[in-house]
């Protein structure tokens, strides 16, 4: 998603960190881009990987940052930070690979950030009405 307002750009990403989650990570990440043109996957090493796995991002026209080796999730978010700047993206969206974050409320935070790019947004999930909390 990428919006002019007067001289500043903001265009968005949304980043999925995710360590052996093959089983839901497509979901999500097939779910984010209904919403949003830039959807990123962060690997952090996954050991247990289907055969087809790049190929199923490729045909849902998601990126791929992968670690080698497992660093934690924080590194993966580092990492896909610095490709995101490398790319002129100014926003990062993170969700969770497991399902619980519902990828129809990205366009609520692009919205925010579009509002007001210079704030940090974040999300309170309602545990009483969830129905996709694992």
């Amino acid at each position: 998603m990428e919006k002019r307002a007067g001289e500043n750009r903001v265009k968005i990403a949304c980043v999925i960190p995710h360590y052996n989650h093959a089983s839901t990570v497509l979901g999500v990440a097939a779910g984010a881009r209904k919403y949003l043109d830039d959807v990123r996957v962060a690997d952090d090493g996954s050991t247990v990987l289907p055969d087809n796995f790049e190929d199923e991002l490729a045909r849902l026209q998601v990126k791929l940052i992968r670690h080698e080796h497992n660093r934690g999730k924080g590194a993966a978010i580092r990492t896909a930070a610095a490709a995101l700047l490398a790319d002129g993206v100014t926003h990062m969206i993170i969700m969770d690979a497991d399902g619980q974050h519902d990828p129809a409320d990205l366009p609520q935070f692009a919205a925010a950030i579009e509002r007001d790019p210079d704030s940090v947004v974040i999300g309170c999930r309602d545990f009483d009405h969830a129905e996709n909390v694992p």
